[in-house]
């Protein structure tokens, strides 16, 4: 496939990744809320987990928009 291909197709690349920093983003966001109202360990260590994710997908988006 070409799109797997370093180099090729890197707006989808960059496309796909964006979704995924989205969705990521919608969880980050409802974590940040839900800790906030119940103070559950588990939300805080989510918030956290998807924030790492949210940075890490931008961070390809980046990668992909200049073509590396």
């Amino acid at each position: 496939m070409q799109l797997l291909q370093p180099g090729e197709c890197e707006p989808v690349k960059a496309s796909v990744h964006g979704i995924m920093a989205g969705f990521a983003f919608v969880c980050l966001a409802y974590n940040c809320w839900a800790y906030g109202k119940r103070r559950e360990p588990h939300l805080l260590f989510n918030t956290g987990l998807y924030a790492l994710l949210v940075a890490w997908e931008l961070a390809r988006v980046q990668h992909h928009l200049e073509g590396r």
